[in-house]
């Protein structure tokens, strides 16, 4: 099930409680975190999914060890091949993990997305539905939004590659119009930056506190620090008239220390090689606390004590001044 457009965290969870109860249902369920800002699961910036056994009242889903993947920024529109390259890197690891596990196959997944218009956004969402096999589209409110997906899932639109060889049926796609509440607000940019806040306090120090979390100081002599597409946007006033960039929005870059990283979120990669980045999970995420570019030293936030499990550090646009 893949959620589009508002109320969807909400109706994610409602669903999973629901599921969870169900006498037929075969526990964990599957959730899928596709929107960057939220960081429900694991980090904002990042596209996560986890097993999910249990849901609190006031915390949400109860969850352990997500599989994430670092897009390292809240705003879609930042570095749309990157964010779909995660996508696509997510749905591989999803379809692994249903074919070593057929009750989980059994049980699906739901997937929660960005708030999306027909204008900003959609193409994401279509990608989705394609690299997540996904068979049930839910669609709270936003009518244009329903009936062009609802066009393309009846020609066939999103029918993978896998389905379209050996003259398989492609799958049959069902897409919901769900009303939307009328007592439902647009939530400010406030709302989102103080949430944005709370994530990643949450991430080192846990819901109620109750994580005490260590302060390292790393080698960079042992440490490649890196970022994806960091020279892709370049401003359209630099180039000469009609022209575009063809700089690659995949290109992994290395960094310099420099005092800029202060307050940074660090994801720390699984990748074996440099090229590897973009596509490869994480093991976690490190707070930048202090910078030493004279000694090459970088005092991190870390949930664990001693040296970190990867030397890939990848850099985003997501800070955080701890307070």
């Amino acid at each position: 099930i893949l959620l589009a457009w508002a109320l969807k965290s909400a109706l994610s969870n409602i669903l999973l409680a629901w599921a969870l109860k169900s006498g037929s249902f075969q526990s964990p369920a599957l959730l899928i975190e596709l929107d960057p800002a939220s960081g429900q699961l694991c980090m904002p910036g990042a596209m996560s999914a986890s097993l999910i056994e249990h849901i609190d009242v006031i915390d949400g889903p109860v969850y352990d060890r997500p599989l994430s993947f670092f897009y390292g920024h809240t705003a879609m529109d930042e570095n749309g091949a990157l964010l779909r390259r995660a996508l696509d890197s997510l749905g591989e690891s999803v379809d692994a993990l249903f074919a070593s596990q057929p009750a989980l196959a059994y049980n699906g997944f739901i997937a929660d997305t960005p708030a999306v218009t027909l204008e900003k956004g959609y193409d994401f969402v279509k990608h989705a539905v394609r690299a997540l096999g996904v068979d049930v589209i839910l669609v709270i409110g936003a009518e244009r939004l329903h009936a062009d997906l609802q066009r393309l899932c009846a020609a066939g639109a999103f029918a993978r590659a896998d389905e379209s060889e050996g003259g398989k049926q492609p799958r049959a796609i069902s897409c919901v119009h769900l009303p939307k509440s009328g007592g439902v607000v647009p939530l400010s940019a406030e709302h989102f930056r103080r949430n944005e806040t709370q994530r990643i306090r949450r991430y080192f120090y846990g819901p109620s506190s109750e994580l005490n979390p260590f302060t390292t100081v790393l080698d960079m002599e042992q440490y490649t620090l890196c970022r994806v597409g960091a020279s892709f946007k370049i401003p359209d006033s630099v180039l000469p008239i009609g022209a575009v960039s063809t700089l690659d929005p995949l290109d992994v870059e290395r960094v310099s220390l420099a005092r800029t990283l202060m307050h940074s979120v660090l994801a720390v990669s699984q990748a074996s090689s440099l090229s590897a980045v973009a596509a490869s999970p994480v093991f976690g995420f490190v707070h930048v606390s202090k910078v030493d570019t004279e000694r090459n030293l970088l005092t991190v936030l870390a949930p664990s004590p001693g040296q970190l499990p990867g030397r890939f550090l990848v850099l985003g646009s997501i800070k955080w001044l701890e307070t």
